[in-house]
């Protein structure tokens, strides 16, 4: 422990932030840890200066037409408010360790469809004419015994793999993610902390961007 500037200046190579009860972890020196906590502070305060801004020119607006004409005008508020509370909410929760899974772009009305789906391995038949769409905002589960079929289907519809016959349409506005239970991708020759960071210092979700030791450490 030690309070000499000049010490942390010359011989760290990270800072270690305790703060508000949670850990930001900045890579550099002392003056690097000013620099990087300022920009951070900066751009936090940016983020919800410019919200509070919008909130409160949205509000006065409603007010002053209560009488008609201010119906989308509400709408906006209220789009605006649950934003700046879905922020607090999802920085809060990042905060926490806990899996935060940001919202992705806004969807059209077809999602994913699928038909006549068929896949064979060798001459046993996984599934045959499958059928099914996907709306916005769906959660869907897949369950099954083992070797049934329900890895392949989402390679399938993730473009990894190739059905016998049978087309799988995905919406323009959608984007397919998967996460593979395998470990075929991983590099056995990497930390667990190097395979979770890729290379990069922050994890981005949505608005909101975290340092990826903070993130790893909370859990």
């Amino acid at each position: 422990v030690t309070h000499d500037r000049a010490l942390l200046e010359s011989l760290t190579g990270w800072i270690v932030d305790l703060e508000y009860g949670g850990v930001n972890v900045y890579k550099g020196n002392y003056s690097a840890w000013l620099d990087q906590k300022q920009a951070r502070l900066d751009t936090s305060r940016a983020k919800s200066e410019a919200l509070q801004r919008a909130l409160k020119k949205e509000l006065e607006f409603v007010r002053g037409n209560r009488k008609g004409g201010g119906q989308a005008r509400q709408k906006r508020y209220e789009e605006l408010a649950g934003s700046a509370a879905e922020m607090a909410k999802r920085t809060a929760a990042i905060q926490q360790g806990s899996i935060v899974l940001p919202p992705g772009p806004r969807l059209g009305s077809q999602v994913l469809e699928v038909n006549n789906l068929t896949k064979s391995v060798g001459e046993r038949v996984l599934f045959k004419d499958l059928s099914f769409g996907l709306e916005p905002g769906a959660i869907v589960g897949i369950v099954g015994r083992n070797g049934c079929g329900k890895s392949s289907l989402l390679k399938i519809l993730a473009g990894l793999d190739e059905a016998d016959s049978g087309t799988v349409k995905i919406g323009d506005t959608a984007s397919v993610g998967l996460v593979s239970q395998m470990r075929d991708g991983l590099d056995d020759n990497n930390t667990a902390f190097e395979e979770i960071a890729e290379g990069y210092e922050d994890l981005v979700f949505g608005d909101t961007r975290v340092p990826i030791r903070q993130y790893v450490a909370a859990f």
